[in-house]
């Protein structure tokens, strides 16, 4: 699913879903840091309410609860 995520990412560049779908493999994956960089684009790119949430996770799983409250509080 990455692989379609990021191809389609090179597609359409402006499209925040592939980042966000690359962050929510990632993140089954148990690799936060790339996890919180791909949702740290898709946010960029285009708010959606579940890529805040996924951050927190991303975040809370990384270690760096001041950024997972951050965006578990938004």
């Amino acid at each position: 699913m990455a692989t379609y995520a990021a191809r389609a990412g090179e597609l359409n560049l402006n499209d925040p879903r592939p980042p966000y779908l690359i962050g929510r493999v990632a993140l089954l994956q148990n690799d936060a840091a790339r996890a919180a960089r791909a949702l740290e684009l898709s946010l960029r790119l285009g708010p959606m309410p579940e890529t805040v949430t996924q951050l927190a996770a991303a975040y809370r799983r990384a270690g760096d609860r001041e950024r997972a409250g951050h965006y578990a509080a938004v």
